[in-house]
């Protein structure tokens, strides 16, 4: 953050981190499992995105913008996506089966009890 409170020069090197460590991800894909690479983006994306979490609210939307297309671009690894693919209905999908998946294994829990 520099003397204004403007956040722009840490959402740039923000980006510009973590664009580089997703592009190494991407390259190692093919050697790791696909919860391996699940692991990594939960590991690597929310925390990095939540370490300055209430100063990045309130921002203005195209600062907002790139750190969504660096979500985007997660999404779009973890579901093995071109570049330019629509990931939302992938990750709607993958919520609702997240979702699905907890709930069974709730019912499992409480069935052998």
């Amino acid at each position: 953050m520099d003397y204004f409170m403007n956040m722009d020069n840490y959402i740039h090197k923000l980006y510009k981190t973590l664009f580089i460590q997703l592009k190494y991800i991407r390259r190692i894909m093919q050697y790791v499992t696909c919860a391996s690479i699940k692991t990594l983006m939960v590991s690597l994306i929310p925390s990095t995105l939540d370490y300055m979490n209430n100063m990045l609210a309130g921002l203005p939307a195209y600062a907002i913008y790139k750190l969504q297309c660096l979500q985007n671009m997660a999404a779009t690894i973890v579901y093995n996506r071109w570049k330019y693919d629509h990931v939302t209905a992938c990750i709607v999908n993958g919520l609702a089966l997240a979702t699905h998946q907890e709930k069974d294994q709730l019912q499992d829990q409480f069935t052998n009890v």
